[in-house]
């Protein structure tokens, strides 16, 4: 099991062109605007392979949260909370960082959130 910053992946160049700005995204336990609807959790996961270990969870994390947007706008919220990394169904909570399986075939990143309409 690796770990990598949350935010090293939010902030790069090409999740920010991947992932858009309509859906706000708080991890673990990060304090968020009142919530006004709760549609309910999600879990994203998926999996990639790069060059590096590095290189395939950062690219399966932008896959995960983008799983995690996509829902988020098909049941009409603005953000995901809570953000967990999920794997096998054991929930870590982290507000910095997150788990992903690195091995032969790549990298997974499994992430667990829960949708909802936030206030402004």
């Amino acid at each position: 099991m690796l770990t990598f910053s949350y935010q090293d992946v939010v902030d790069a160049p090409d999740s920010k062109a991947k992932l858009g700005n309509e859906i706000a995204f708080y991890f673990a336990n990060q304090p968020t605007p009142k919530v006004e609807k709760t549609f309910g959790i999600a879990v994203g996961r998926r999996k990639a392979k790069s060059a590096s270990d590095e290189q395939s969870c950062h690219e399966a994390m932008i896959y995960a949260l983008t799983a995690l947007r996509d829902r988020a706008i098909s049941d009409g919220a603005n953000a995901v909370i809570d953000i967990s990394s999920y794997y096998k169904k054991k929930e870590i909570a982290d507000k910095t960082k997150y788990e992903c399986r690195a091995g032969a075939s790549g990298a997974s990143v499994v992430l667990r959130g829960t949708i909802v309409k936030l206030g402004k």
